[in-house]
């Protein structure tokens, strides 16, 4: 009878255990499936998120509506309706000129409206028209920008990217990086670096201000993270991303069939042994983590890769042995604007001359 009664019941608990672990089973595997749907939702939200930030931050010029108040006066020229220092930009392309678009930062700002690197290439290029898109504080993320919402609608025949291959990196607005608290830091909730703004008023006050040398130094230490030989995760970051921004306004200007090329303005410390020592002091180096080079080089890689005509100025500038730039400021003196300007002048002539002819004046 035992055996019967086993016998009996002993098919019941195995269905009964059977069925438990199919529902266990079932229950692990919607755990399972929802966990992994929840991640992939979550992760294609944040690069939604990241790319949304990434774009609306490569355009960080909308943050104001003009680089510099329009109507303002920068080195005896008023400042145009779009915020740049120059005069009020043509829509109809120039009769018998080659119009180039110069992009840059504070390099290209240094002088006056006869002095600037604008105004001397136009003078030195008769044939050439420069409408000068400079902005006090420039980066590659800012100048691809600049090509979209201000440069094109123009019909540039050539683009002039000036980059100053320390400082615009330095300058780079990295988009977050992956970490537990990505998100938190996307909506500034975090204690991440804020995505700084620019107002056009700041931007005037940044040309004219005049600084102590100590203070000078201690606003210069940040650019020289570009040239560590060790750069930590963050300042990879910036360099990507100004990279990327490079080559995008090249792949944009080739798309539209516009000429494209690049300088490479160098930096102060670049050029003083005493004002490197003392900014790589200040960022608590040694002499094996830095080379004040290195941001050319990196640049120039790239645009060998990309194809793309660049002069670095930095080999002309120490060749001259002279001194090329203002007391306590990043700014070229009178003898760095003129160096500048006729270097790339020269070597400008050979760039344009398939599409127009002309000569360098005496």
């Amino acid at each position: 009878m035992a055996s019967v009664t086993f016998s009996r019941w002993e098919p019941s608990r195995k269905r009964h255990d059977s069925r438990a672990i199919r529902a266990k089973a079932r229950m692990l595997l919607y755990g399972g499936a929802l966990v992994v749907v929840s991640a992939i939702l979550g992760e294609g939200g944040l690069r939604i998120v990241e790319v949304y930030y990434d774009q609306a931050f490569a355009a960080v010029l909308q943050t104001a509506r003009h680089p510099l108040p329009p109507g303002a006066t920068v080195g005896g020229r008023t400042v145009n309706a779009l915020g740049y220092v120059d005069d009020d930009f043509d829509p109809a392309p120039p009769v018998g000129k080659t119009r180039v678009a110069l992009l840059g930062g504070r390099a290209t700002l240094a002088g006056d409206a006869a002095t600037n690197l604008a105004a001397q290439l136009e003078r030195l290029l008769p044939g050439v028209e420069i409408d000068h898109f400079g902005i006090p504080a420039g980066n590659p993320h800012r100048y691809a920008a600049q090509l979209q919402r201000d440069v094109l609608r123009f019909q540039p025949q050539f683009v002039l990217v000036c980059l100053s291959p320390a400082d615009d990196v330095a300058a780079t607005e990295a988009p977050a990086v992956w970490s537990s608290m990505r998100l938190l830091e996307l909506t500034g909730l975090s204690n991440a670096r804020p995505v700084r703004t620019f107002s056009p008023e700041t931007a005037l006050e940044s040309l004219t201000e005049t600084l102590d040398y100590e203070t000078y130094v201690r606003r210069r230490t940040s650019p020289v993270a570009a040239c560590r030989t060790d750069a930590d995760a963050a300042a990879q970051k910036q360099w990507k991303v100004a990279q990327a921004s490079l080559a995008r306004i090249v792949a944009d200007c080739r798309k539209r069939n516009i000429g494209v090329a690049a300088v490479l303005a160098p930096s102060d410390f670049q050029l003083s042994p005493q004002l490197a020592e003392a900014l790589r002091r200040r960022a608590g180096l040694n002499e094996k983590q830095i080379d004040f080079q290195l941001p050319q080089r990196r640049w120039t890689a790239l645009t060998d890769h990309l194809k793309l005509p660049a002069l670095d100025l930095l080999p002309t500038f120490l060749a001259s042995e002279a001194v090329l730039f203002e007391t306590a400021s990043p700014d070229w003196n009178e003898k760095g604007r003129r160096l500048a300007a006729e270097t790339t002048a020269r070597w400008l002539q050979a760039r344009l001359s398939g599409e127009v002819a002309m000569h360098i004046t005496d």
